[in-house]
């Protein structure tokens, strides 16, 4: 089974991803699952599921990285059984947004356009009235999404586990209770500062008193776009080619990542990277409108690039395909949160007097990790068994306290990635910071200058998905990931402190 079974695996992820690429991109108006399950189904049948268990089990533990193996071929197995159970509804809620049309400003937008506008409107009037339209379109597909997750349920169930939850805490590779509580502490140590510095930015930069900052006004304010002349939008692929290039990396020359940035009507406005097939052919997909936030998701997805694109041919699927997804999260912080470094601001974009950009930034930052612990700790509830139809007003009211943006009750489902990945990105915001100072300690405070700390991340990549986020900061000489040293560097930040 093991060569057959990773041979098919390999090409299962390939047709999979392919096709996400194709629709979330705008190529394709429906995304079509059906043929690729039908396909390769009999990977993810309960006989399949009970043979990957047996084999796991028949390795001793001392073998802990063919062990490992297994387990992500399991866990791989597992979660597109859901995927397979819950295909149907997948398709019709993809379709349903990607078809949706609004009516705004005498013309009609797509719902993904939508999304854009809000990130560029000025006018709070306007960022409501837009947003409205928007949440009508959410609310036609709750319905659809309520029936989803009534599935997944009831294929955890199936394969024996008690609930959801129950399910994805045996099957990650980390303790979801540690980074539960550490998402806690994390949201009280930061929201004092937190609380002040939103105040004065939501009255200086919106223009709304602080009680009155609504989600309609969460894109535009996290656009921030007052210093837009210093990130161009004609100037995101020489940022990223002056900071691979500099690593001794030259994406000009590497031929299996391509770079998609072509504007498509259908296109989804978040960023996204597609490994079709690992290392050989891995695409990079934003929609760029202008601004800082463009420059952080390029990199973002740059990151993950870079990690999918490095990675050793040699090593078997389950290694370039599976493992912990916090792993390559961590690689696409490091380089998203350039644009907080001043150096790199400096020499890279010629930003030269950036203390307010970061301290601003900063702030943003700190949102995403508020709401992301937020999430965490909302789909923690959710995912336990019980009645989604009374997680509406708790997702409102922890998005709300969290952030400090009145969030609406509609979108407590479409705001879900499946498998607790906000756990994931919590984990990979620790790590990055643990693995940006060693870089720091090592290369210097411009180790994106530096073709050692180059060398020393693709030796990293190159071992793909083979190890934790955890092995990662043990391999970097830190006992245990902690949300310590994130903490601390987001409240030196909101003070001005340069680091």
């Amino acid at each position: 089974m093991t060569d057959e079974y990773r041979e098919e695996f390999a090409r299962f992820n390939e047709a999979l991803t392919r096709e996400h690429y194709l629709h979330y991109s705008g190529q394709k108006s429906t995304l079509e699952l059906e043929p690729i399950y039908d396909r390769f189904g009999h990977l993810v049948s309960g006989d399949a599921i009970d043979r990957l268990k047996s084999e796991r089990d028949r390795v001793p533990a001392s073998f802990e990285t063919a062990r490992r193996g297994w387990d992500y071929l399991l866990t791989f197995a597992i979660e597109h059984r859901l995927e397979l159970d819950a295909r149907p509804l997948t398709e019709q809620i993809a379709a349903s947004e990607a078809q949706a049309l609004i009516r705004w400003d005498s013309e009609e937008i797509t719902f993904y356009q939508a999304a854009t506008r809000l990130a560029t409107e000025a006018d709070p009037q306007r960022r409501r009235e837009l947003d409205r339209e928007r949440r009508q379109v959410i609310s036609r597909t709750n319905e659809l999404r309520r029936e989803r997750l009534a599935r997944l349920y009831r294929s955890a169930e199936m394969l024996g586990y008690p609930n959801y939850r129950e399910l994805y805490r045996q099957l990650r590779p980390y303790d979801m209770e540690a980074v539960l509580t550490q998402a806690e502490k994390l949201r009280e140590r930061t929201l004092e500062r937190y609380e002040a510095a939103l105040r004065r930015a939501v009255i200086e930069e919106l223009g709304l008193p602080p009680e009155m900052a609504d989600r309609a006004d969460l894109a535009f304010f996290l656009h921030y776009d007052r210093f837009n002349d210093f990130f161009p939008r004609d100037g995101l692929r020489a940022a990223y080619r002056e900071t691979l290039n500099a690593l001794g990396i030259d994406c000009d020359a590497q031929k299996n990542i391509e770079i998609d940035d072509v504007e498509r009507p259908g296109k989804h406005p978040r960023a996204f990277c597609a490994p079709i097939r690992v290392p050989e052919e891995i695409k990079l997909v934003v929609l760029p409108v202008g601004g800082q936030d463009d420059y952080q998701a390029f990199l973002h997805e740059g990151g993950h690039a870079q990690h999918f694109g490095w990675t050793a041919a040699s090593l078997p699927p389950e290694f370039k395909y599976a493992g912990d997804q916090g792993l390559s999260e961590t690689y696409a912080f490091l380089f998203h949160y350039l644009v907080l470094d001043r150096r790199w601001l400096d020499e890279v974009l010629r930003f030269v007097r950036s203390d307010d950009f970061r301290q601003g930034l900063a702030l943003r930052k700190l949102l995403y990790l508020r709401r992301y612990a937020a999430k965490f700790e909302y789909e923690w509830n959710l995912h336990a068994g019980g009645n989604p139809d009374e997680a509406a007003e708790d997702y409102a009211r922890r998005l709300t306290e969290a952030t400090g943006f009145r969030y609406p009750p509609e979108e407590f489902l479409s705001d879900l990635d499946d498998g607790f990945y906000s756990g994931d990105y919590l984990r990979a915001w620790a790590a990055e910071v643990i693995l940006r100072d060693y870089l720091k300690t090592r290369y210097g405070h411009r180790w994106w200058k530096n073709r050692r700390a180059g060398e020393f991340l693709i030796d990293l990549w190159q071992t793909g998905q083979r190890y934790t986020v955890d092995e990662l900061v043990g391999h970097l000489g830190v006992r245990s990931l902690s949300f310590e040293p994130l903490v601390d560097e987001m409240l030196d930040l909101l003070r001005g402190k340069n680091r």
